[in-house]
């Protein structure tokens, strides 16, 4: 990583850019909020996971323009640890139709900046584990009640089976002894 990295700014506009390609309609709409919940945690939460120098430098850009600071000043490293938070309470959507754009979203990022070799793989490990676990338990979370659903109708169907056989076995009996 020898070469002038991108910053967050020029990341996501890269990213949401070519995510945008071909979306229409709600799909697009969900996109697009979800950059504005991405860029507003930034800008939110950014701060506290720095180092001080890098406060410093960001304070420095926030007199000259505060909207957009973090995203402007701050690398692919430091998204990386924002997006622990962002698939985290409060940031993770309740919405059922958003969070799982948010989710895709967020894996599709993590690869992208990965793939682009933005960030140090090995020395970012932990950090790029806990968010892939916190996709999927976030997801699991999301299809509990379609799963409980699917459970309850599976049940039913085999209920019905059996009281179907049940009330056959009776009419033949009844007819065979009438």
């Amino acid at each position: 990583m020898d070469t002038v990295q991108p910053r967050i700014d020029e990341i996501l506009t890269s990213f949401f850019t070519e995510r945008l390609i071909g979306a229409t309609g709600m799909v697009r709409k969900r996109i697009l909020r979800v950059e504005a919940l991405l860029r507003e945690c930034l800008e939110s939460e950014g701060e506290e996971i720095l180092v001080p120098a890098d406060r410093v430098v960001l304070a420095a850009e926030r007199e000259f323009g505060p909207s957009g600071a973090f995203a402007r000043t701050m690398y692919a490293e430091d998204l990386v640890f924002v997006l622990c938070l962002f698939v985290k309470s409060p940031w993770l959507q309740g919405d059922r139709l958003l969070q799982p754009v948010q989710l895709q979203v967020v894996k599709a990022l993590v690869t992208n900046i990965s793939v682009r070799d933005l960030i140090d793989l090995h020395g970012l490990a932990c950090m790029l584990l806990d968010i892939g676990a916190d996709v999927r338990a976030a997801t699991w979370n999301l299809n509990k009640d379609r799963r409980e659903k699917q459970r309850l109708r599976r049940r039913a169907e085999r209920v019905e089976r059996v009281i179907t056989a049940n009330d056959e076995y009776r009419r033949r009996a009844d007819a065979g002894t009438g």
